[in-house]
């Protein structure tokens, strides 16, 4: 496959002239990734975009690739496409799955970064008839957005740098995003930008049907373990903000990533029930610590961990709630 045949393919499919060039950037990266690939830079409809021209023949699985290409993106900071002479219709699923951008020249062209799936050559549209639910860490950064005031812009690097997420994330998380019509996403140059168009409820509104809980198990444990500063979850949390009385057995929320560590330097007893001295850990797909405050999980979070429940108490203190929180 040569870089002239790639060129000529995306011209025939899109109508537009292309320049692919060598990427600067590729000394940056480990000596596995440019033994395996060939990078170049190429703005396609004013996008930017680094392209990874697979050298090998054997194939590699798409998790590998999606993998290896988060690498490369996490270095140039924008998306990275991946290109190769041939690719198995399970892998393309595969990577349609994971939307990771691909081509194969004369075959297909996959670029979710543009909203294409040139198999059909049509234009697909930014917004589907049914939107996927928002991943874990899509929902941790709606939550910085819906607590941020009157804020109402944010570029990429803002908010991989305010919660210390990869940047890699981030951009998949605008994707979702601007596939909920959540948000406004825009580009700037090379810099993407989210824009806030509508009051948090609003936005709110829109968003709680595609929020996933946090909440991934409960586990009950010795009262003596339980690590210290961890904030109270559940209807303990709850009980602290509505006229609910306290569960007889206190619940406390943690990280999975925090809950795993714990018990590998065995800090943590586990025990069978849930009884007399003991508490139940609640395991989140995030940091609960990270938008706590005097104690408690944030109410956002706390809301998508009780909602559904039969309880007509639980269901009005939610409510109640929800509408105590500054939008």
């Amino acid at each position: 496959m040569t870089l002239q045949r790639l060129e000529d393919y995306i011209h025939e499919t899109l109508s537009v002239r292309v320049r692919a060039v060598p990427w600067s950037g590729a000394g940056k990266l480990p000596l596995f990734l440019t033994d395996r690939y060939e990078f170049f830079s190429m703005t396609v409809l004013d996008r930017p975009c680094i392209l990874a021209l697979d050298r090998k023949t054997e194939a590699l699985t798409p998790a590998s690739i999606r993998k290896q290409l988060d690498i490369v993106g996490e270095t140039a900071m924008l998306d990275v496409v991946y290109v190769s002479a041939t690719l198995s219709g399970w892998n393309r699923t595969r990577l349609i799955e994971q939307k990771q951008s691909f081509i194969v020249p004369g075959n297909q062209l996959y670029l979710p970064l543009l909203a294409l799936d040139l198999r059909e050559y049509t234009r697909l549209p930014a917004k589907s008839g049914v939107a996927r639910k928002l991943s874990p860490s899509s929902v941790r950064v709606l939550l910085y957005i819906l607590y941020a005031g009157d804020r109402t812009e944010w570029t990429l690097t803002d908010i991989s740098e305010a919660l210390g997420i990869s940047s890699m994330s981030v951009s998949r998380t605008f994707d979702e995003f601007s596939d909920a019509g959540l948000f406004r996403i825009e580009m700037t140059g090379k810099v993407r930008r989210l824009r806030r168009d509508q009051p948090g409820r609003d936005v709110w509104k829109r968003a709680e049907p595609l929020a996933r809980s946090p909440l991934m198990k409960k586990v009950p444990i010795e009262l003596k373990s339980l690590p210290a500063g961890l904030p109270c979850a559940g209807l303990t949390a709850l009980s602290e903000a509505s006229m609910l009385a306290s569960p007889a057995i206190p619940e406390y929320a943690l990280s999975s990533a925090r809950w795993k560590q714990l018990k590998q330097d065995k800090l943590i007893r586990e025990v069978p029930y849930a009884d007399t001295d003991t508490v139940l850990l609640e395991i989140w797909r995030y940091d609960p610590e990270g938008f706590s405050k005097n104690g408690t999980v944030d109410p956002i979070s706390l809301y998508l961990t009780l909602r559904g429940t039969d309880d007509e108490r639980i269901a009005a203190a939610l409510d109640e709630l929800l509408d105590g929180v500054p939008w």
